[in-house]
């Protein structure tokens, strides 16, 4: 069988050039644009598959790309000018993966983390580059946990019967927080995060969103999440129970105070985001803040020190 031709992909010498580039630090700028476009450039490489119920394999030309090649492109880069405004917009865009890649992808997560680092370094990245990873990450997580959770929930039903199946029976509120109580961390994961997202059921079909509203079966599943032994999980409870204004935040808090000393860059600038989306109630995580303020990596020092004016500049919430 002919294969359907594709040019002969050396990703090691790829790796290698990038290295070198890398070696030579400033001197190298020239070749900052062909590192950007080693960052997300993708090849074409021949695959083959059986097709069900055809005679013969199905021979098709897909995309690929080398996870080493990238990260030896985002080493690079930061080695030959770190402050340049495209290489930090660059790194932040690989730095955010959906959930099913930095679930299940090891060279995405690679990416991602190699990126993050980087970030970090930084003398003083924008403010700018922090809200957009935040940002985009609210946007992956809403569409990216779907399939995690749609794997939980076609196991509570005969099999087919989920095909065609609306989203607020699917997603509806009471299969949803039956997948907090999965053995599987990615299934809690996703339904923690969901949780807290006012569209699960399809609400943008009303002109008028019902607010975020849940059952106290549901928040008591939440509570305990703030437990779990994955830290992704607490987080992401944090989140959905810091947005309902109708009940205790104390326990909720506590939780995102403890996750401002994560070892992963992201979940701390999570962390701080719920502080600064909730400023009212957030004046017991100042301590800490001014401790981070310290950090040495950017990212964290600058978005704390932002989360901490704004904090010290709200009114103090009412006791509930």
């Amino acid at each position: 069988m002919r294969l359907p031709a594709a040019p002969e992909i050396n990703y090691k010498r790829r790796t290698s050039a990038a290295f070198q580039l890398g070696e030579l630090g400033p001197t190298a700028q020239s070749a900052v644009p062909m590192l950007l476009k080693a960052l997300v450039q993708t090849d074409s490489a021949p695959a083959i598959f059986n097709v069900v119920g055809g005679n013969a394999p199905s021979v098709q030309l897909f995309p690929t790309w080398n996870s080493n090649l990238r990260v030896a492109a985002i080493n690079a880069l930061a080695k030959i000018d770190l402050e340049n405004a495209a290489i930090l917009t660059a790194f932040r865009k690989v730095a955010i993966v959906d959930p099913f890649e930095r679930i299940h992808s090891r060279g995405r997560f690679a990416e991602s983390q190699a990126a993050l680092a980087m970030l970090g370094q930084a003398k003083n990245p924008p403010l700018a580059v922090i809200e957009e990873m935040l940002a985009d990450i609210e946007q992956k997580d809403l569409k990216g946990y779907d399939g995690e959770l749609a794997s939980f929930v076609t196991t509570l039903y005969p099999a087919g019967r989920t095909l065609g199946m609306t989203y607020d029976v699917l997603f509806s509120e009471t299969n949803t927080a039956q997948a907090l109580t999965s053995p599987t961390a990615s299934h809690r994961e996703a339904a923690a995060f969901k949780l807290g997202d006012p569209d699960r059921e399809g609400w943008n079909r009303f002109k008028k969103p019902t607010p975020l509203k849940l059952s106290s079966h549901s928040i008591a599943l939440l509570t305990k999440c703030l437990n779990d032994p994955e830290e992704i999980v607490r987080l992401n409870a944090a989140d959905t129970l810091s947005k309902l204004n109708y009940i205790d935040h104390s326990a909720d808090l506590a939780a995102t105070i403890q996750l401002l000393d994560s070892t992963n860059t992201l979940h701390q600038l999570r962390a701080l985001e719920l502080l600064r989306r909730n400023p009212h109630r957030s004046a017991p995580a100042l301590p800490k803040l001014s401790q981070l303020t310290r950090d040495p990596n950017a990212l964290i020092r600058l978005w704390s020190a932002k989360t901490a004016r704004e904090i010290q500049s709200t009114p103090a919430a009412p006791p509930q």
